[in-house]
């Protein structure tokens, strides 16, 4: 992992501005930093980046959102969640996951152009959709940094509002990455360079949570949909323009 001075000034603002994104959405780091950091290291330590620092502000939106989580919701969702965090792990070490790539982005615009569409429909999916979906998201995200989207897009369609929306994905996201983070620690992925980014990184994503707080608090529900339809969509397309013309 090459670190100078430059990379480490752009991954702290491609961070800075993914953590406002997350803290609004409860997702999003990956899909704002992704396509600024990948120029910059290696695609590995991207997401180890990314997934250790989701613990982070996971912690912070769980200490300040207020609203109650059902315990019978979310356990059989961190539980098929984390089934998945084996197989993203061994991905991760033994195949080149860079062609992934396009097609779960493609996936999610598909499914993002669908969602948006069917903003204030009162008609809700099935609360199973949760589990499978949950699973293949935990192995997306191990290995390739994004995938949260299809997670954010079912969980939106089952009924959550916005705040236990967010409760829920941060939630999922400290429970997954703990479980990941050991699994780097043990397949010897985070050097002591990646190491010290990531401690530097923590008071500049600290500021980006704070504003991405006063952000959310003047959103309702309408309108967070729309954001995180419009934000899916709009990232996502951009990141695969970004892939393919690399």
């Amino acid at each position: 992992m090459d670190i100078n001075f430059i990379n480490i000034i752009l991954a702290h603002l491609a961070l800075f501005l993914a953590s406002i994104i997350y803290t609004i959405s409860g997702f999003g780091l990956g899909l704002i930093s992704i396509p600024i950091l990948i120029n910059f290291f290696d695609t590995k330590s991207v997401v180890i980046l990314i997934n250790i620092t989701t613990i982070y502000l996971a912690l912070l939106i769980i200490r300040t959102t207020h609203e109650i989580v059902d315990s019978k919701e979310i356990i059989p969702i961190l539980i098929f969640g984390i089934l998945g965090v084996p197989f993203g792990i061994f991905l991760i070490t033994s195949i080149d996951v860079e062609p992934l790539k396009v097609s779960v982005l493609l996936a999610i615009i598909i499914i993002s152009v669908i969602g948006f569409f069917q903003i204030g429909n009162e008609q809700f999916a099935s609360k199973y959709f949760r589990y499978p979906t949950s699973f293949v998201t935990t192995i997306l995200i191990t290995t390739l940094g994004l995938g949260t989207p299809l997670l954010v897009i079912v969980l939106n369609k089952t009924g959550l509002k916005k705040n236990v929306l967010r409760k829920f994905l941060a939630i999922f996201g400290l429970s997954i990455q703990f479980i990941a983070l050991f699994g780097y620690i043990i397949t010897g992925l985070i050097t002591v360079g990646l190491f010290i980014l990531l401690l530097s990184i923590l008071p500049t994503i600290y500021i980006g949570f704070k504003v991405g707080n006063k952000i959310n608090l003047k959103l309702n529900n309408i309108i967070f949909e729309r954001f995180i339809y419009s934000f899916i969509l709009i990232s996502s397309i951009f990141m695969l323009v970004d892939i393919l013309l690399i």
